[in-house]
């Protein structure tokens, strides 16, 4: 499936509350680990705040029902800077941003010093085998409904009483409903990124405008200096920092699988 890419060079940002260095110095402060519980003991200190503008690319899938009548078009966001880093399928999920497809978007004049980063193949190549893994999981998901009808009897009928299942059927049947867990677990966590049901098709894929989101990021050091450990707040749509910090989850995780990610996030405090 072939993306649609925009002539959209203009920069904009999601609007996000604007937060002080004071508050922010303040709330990073009470995430410091410490131990003991009357006087307790830091175990690390905050290294650092940083304020940074990150890429994000609209997406928006055209979509039909299973009948073919019904037509909509559905929009989510994808972190395009780590498009080309994250390889697992399921990790790939980490990148999505459906809840910034409601959020204001506005021109901004601040980010002219930054350059432009063109990851438009590694987001096609993200999309692409979403796509492709859902329609996979689509059709399967429906041929196995009648499969595990046929296998699974009913536990009330009078066969069922008197003819047990053969270990070779209780198998199979074990292995059929792992298979249809495994396949319908993505459609659903496919359909959540997308905005869109489980029932509805893929027939179509655009990117759009390339928007950037407010991203505060603070490194805490042990106090032996030879751990760190980073912190994310994502502060569009947040209605506070700790809902930011929740909203910045993904990437926290992200770091924690990909620790080259995490060490090019301390280079930067480093300059």
């Amino acid at each position: 499936m072939t993306l649609t890419q925009k002539d959209e060079f203009s920069l904009k940002v999601f609007e996000a509350p604007e937060y002080t260095t004071d508050e922010l110095k303040e709330f990073f402060e009470r995430q410091i680990r410490r131990e003991g519980i009357l006087k307790k003991r830091e175990l690390e200190i905050l290294d650092g705040i940083q304020i940074v503008e990150r890429p994000f690319r609209r997406i928006s899938w055209k979509l039909e029902n299973p009948s073919g009548f019904e037509k909509k078009v559905r929009s989510s966001f994808i972190d395009e800077e780590l498009a080309s880093m994250i390889n697992d399928s399921d990790h790939r999920f980490l990148l999505w941003r459906p809840r910034y497809a409601i959020l204001q978007v506005k021109e901004s004049e601040d980010l002219v010093d930054i350059p432009f980063i063109d990851n438009v193949d590694a987001v096609q190549e993200v999309v692409d085998e979403l796509v492709l893994m859902r329609w996979k999981g689509q059709e399967l998901d429906d041929e196995l409904k009648p499969r595990l009808r046929n296998i699974q009897a009913d536990p009330l009928s009078a066969i069922a009483l008197i003819v047990p299942r053969t270990p070779y059927g209780l198998k199979r049947e074990a292995k059929l409903l792992e298979e249809r867990r495994d396949i319908h677990s993505f459609v659903i966590a496919s359909s959540l990124i997308m905005n869109c049901s489980p029932k509805e098709i893929v027939t179509g894929v655009d990117t759009g405008e390339r928007v950037f989101v407010k991203t505060i990021v603070a490194k805490y050091c042990d106090v032996s200096n030879k751990m760190s450990r980073i912190l994310f707040l994502e502060t569009p749509g947040a209605s506070s920092l700790r809902d930011a910090q929740k909203s910045g989850l993904a990437l926290k995780r992200i770091c924690d699988l990909y620790p080259e990610y995490k060490e090019l996030i301390e280079k930067s405090f480093r300059k």
